[in-house]
């Protein structure tokens, strides 16, 4: 679905800093969220669901809310969380081999982050829970690009926790 790719070119822009980026992303944030709703509450009368939501665009569009959601804005980071859960506890669609919509390593992020409590604006709460999250494959390449565009961005509350929670 290329409106999806788009998305995805627009957060991941380097010139979207300030308010107006952190509006963009969040509004990307939102709408890809709710486009991967309703794809896969109707999937059952979408003919050919497959076409509209593959499975790897599918883990695409998860992996880079994950990203969003260790960069360096608090208020993309809380929206990046609370579109995680909603997605992380969203049904599989109804069609064949559902389970090729499961979030990779879904038990884990349940586990990390499946109290229903979103604090992922607060980095103390969230970088020593999803530095555990490079232990999925998927997300490794856009977690660790999220780190590193955190960390280079010298926010001091999120390199100074960062640093104390992996060390």
């Amino acid at each position: 679905m290329p409106s999806l790719k788009l998305l995805a070119v627009f957060w991941s822009s380097p010139s979207l800093l300030g308010d107006v980026g952190s509006w963009i992303r969040i509004a990307c944030i939102r709408s890809l969220t709710t486009v991967i709703e309703v794809l896969v509450q109707n999937a059952r009368t979408i003919t050919v669901f497959e076409s509209y939501l593959p499975p790897p665009l599918f883990r695409s569009a998860i992996s880079g809310i994950l990203k969003q959601g260790v960069e360096r804005l608090d208020n993309v980071r809380q929206e990046a969380g609370a579109s995680v859960l909603r997605l992380l506890y969203l049904p599989f669609p109804d069609v064949q081999n559902p389970t090729l919509w499961q979030l990779p390593g879904s038990s884990l992020l349940k586990s990390l982050f499946g109290s229903g409590d979103v604090k992922w604006n607060e980095a103390s709460w969230l970088f020593p829970k999803v530095v555990r999250l490079l232990e999925i494959s998927e997300y490794r390449s856009s977690i660790l690009s999220g780190l590193v565009f955190s960390l280079g961005s010298k926010t001091d509350s999120i390199v100074s926790t960062y640093a104390y929670h992996s060390a």
